[in-house]
């Protein structure tokens, strides 16, 4: 997984994992 290029929330960045993954 990368690392998102904006500092996100931890909620945030949980969410765009879940996308990334899908």
């Amino acid at each position: 997984m990368r690392a998102p290029l904006l500092p996100l929330p931890e909620g945030e960045h949980a969410n765009v994992r879940a996308v990334l993954q899908k």
